[in-house]
């Protein structure tokens, strides 16, 4: 494998196009590693060049040296592969996982991801809900004004959301009686994300965490209503029904 780009375009570009090359390499390699020589003759890297990335690499957590010019990938590159094959999996199950719990209660329900800072929607079961519309797959909504948002900011790891919770708390944009810490508090007690018309008027939406068989939270399961059944027992009805649903997904990705 040469260089993916032409070697006078040397730059950023460049660089990351030989560190991506070598953690691709790896990635093939047996958990004995691969020699320098060989990854040099397969990279078409001169010796010199390819032990400067490998050392950065190296001291990023891409890449683990095991003596005697044996590298393989290291912990960093292993846990975004994880992550990776975590969310597909999730994306997978997720469809069956909505439509069998929009039809116990009769509304809108979607699975999210955490992005960037947002609830990203990946599947929606079809529904005659006028909100639907709304919670199509790819549609995102800000993390901290929605319920399932609030999922992922109170039991995802802190160093993944912290970010993203000091600059809402910041903003103060949330609005409300409670502050936002408040509300994450509370979805840590209850295992359940909820928002009253908060984004959305006349809209509300309930939220419970998916896990995977590391008990990690990967997404969420939430549902949506509008009208009088948002401010009804009628909500409150349906938490049951959710969170089993939730469950449900969670077991299907190796939770116990």
């Amino acid at each position: 494998m040469g260089d993916a780009i032409p070697e006078r375009d040397r730059g950023p570009l460049l660089t990351l196009s030989r560190g991506l090359g070598i953690l691709e390499i790896l990635s093939s390699a047996t958990a004995d590693g691969m020699t320098h020589a060989r990854m040099a003759e397969m990279l078409g890297f001169q010796r010199s060049t390819l032990y400067r990335y490998l050392a950065s690499l190296e001291e990023l957590g891409f890449v683990e040296a095991l003596g005697e010019g044996r590298y393989r990938l290291g912990s960093r590159a292993a846990g975004l592969a994880s992550a990776a094959a975590r969310e597909r999996a999730f994306r997978r199950l997720a469809k069956r996982a909505v439509e069998h719990t929009s039809s116990l209660v009769g509304e809108a329900v979607h699975a999210t991801i955490f992005s960037d800072g947002q609830s990203v929607t990946v599947a929606a079961a079809p529904s005659s809900s006028p909100v639907a519309s709304r919670l199509g797959v790819g549609t995102r909504r800000p993390a901290h004004a929605s319920a399932s948002g609030r999922v992922f900011l109170a039991l995802l790891p802190a160093e993944v959301v912290s970010p993203w919770i000091e600059a809402a708390e910041r903003r103060d944009t949330q609005g409300g009686e409670l502050r936002l810490s408040d509300r994450l508090d509370r979805v840590r007690t209850s295992r359940l994300g909820m928002d009253d018309s908060e984004f959305w008027p006349g809209v509300s939406c309930l939220a419970a965490p998916v896990y995977d068989h590391s008990d990690e939270v990967v997404g969420s399961l939430s549902l949506a209503v509008t009208g009088h059944a948002a401010r009804s027992r009628r909500l409150l009805e349906m938490v049951g029904p959710l969170q089993r649903g939730a469950r449900a997904l969670s077991v299907s990705l190796g939770y116990e």
